[in-house]
């Protein structure tokens, strides 16, 4: 048996700080500097005798050239030393529905939290994320309160999701085909928060209409930047080009 071993709290039995064999590692990931490198380590509890794969980080530099000799993973080694324990492989990693390109982080987190609660069927907890990332994005979208140069919203409308999206649609704020999918979002987040009803067809309505709203509100405007700043750079490439091959003036 290896004497590679880790301590940790088993997440099968529910033992606290209970020692595990290696039984096997992966690298991951290296990040930047170099040196910090990332491992799934599959380990077998002691109490429970079932396999954990666990996420660890080396969390000191002095270990980077120990960590890289095979010796190290088939020798006398206890994990904790050089490595922080930052999580271990469950379903919640089955996600894959990732927030579209350029979306601010602060909605991304968000929306990939609806993900995570939908990959382990927790369908209301899901929605109601999926709602909150469309509320954030959708409230600035609005005019100011008191301006007179432009049409105001009711109190109705802003305070309330639904309604706010319907009046930006009828404002020409939001791309007219959202509309379609705006059944989809109804007032299901609140049907979850307070009702418990609903499930995997209802949440993935939702999502679709919270990924397209965030790709054009983020992602076509930021795709379109980056291809004008592209053929501005084309341009400017060719026009040296031009002046580089032509000839001389005669004195």
């Amino acid at each position: 048996m290896t004497a590679v071993t880790l301590r940790a709290d088993c997440p099968r039995c529910g033992t606290d700080r209970i020692t595990f064999d290696l039984a096997g590692f992966n690298e991951i990931e290296r990040g930047n500097p170099a040196w910090i490198r990332r491992f799934e380590v599959f380990s077998v509890c002691r109490h429970c005798k079932q396999g954990t794969t666990f996420v660890l980080r080396l969390g000191s530099y002095e270990f980077r050239d120990i960590v890289a000799d095979e010796k190290y993973w088939r020798g006398s080694s206890h994990l904790n030393d050089a490595f922080e324990i930052r999580g271990y492989v469950s379903t919640k990693d089955r996600v894959t529905n990732e927030p579209p390109e350029h979306v601010p982080n602060d909605i991304a987190k968000i929306y990939r939290e609806g993900a995570v609660c939908a990959s382990v069927e927790c369908y209301n907890a899901s929605a109601t994320m999926f709602r909150l990332c469309v509320d954030l994005v959708t409230k600035p979208l609005l005019p100011e309160q008191g301006e007179t140069s432009v049409d105001q919203p009711n109190g109705h409308q802003r305070r309330n999701l639904k309604p706010r999206i319907e009046w930006l649609l009828e404002q020409g704020k939001l791309p007219r085909e959202l509309s379609e999918l705006l059944d989809n979002l109804r007032e299901d987040g609140n049907d979850g928060a307070h009702e418990g009803t609903l499930g995997a067809a209802d949440v993935d309505d939702i999502a679709d209409f919270t990924n397209l709203l965030l790709q054009r509100l983020y992602t076509d405007p930021a795709r379109l930047k980056l291809a004008t700043e592209r053929r501005g750079q084309r341009r400017a490439v060719a026009l040296n080009d031009q002046a580089a091959a032509k000839p001389a003036a005669k004195p």
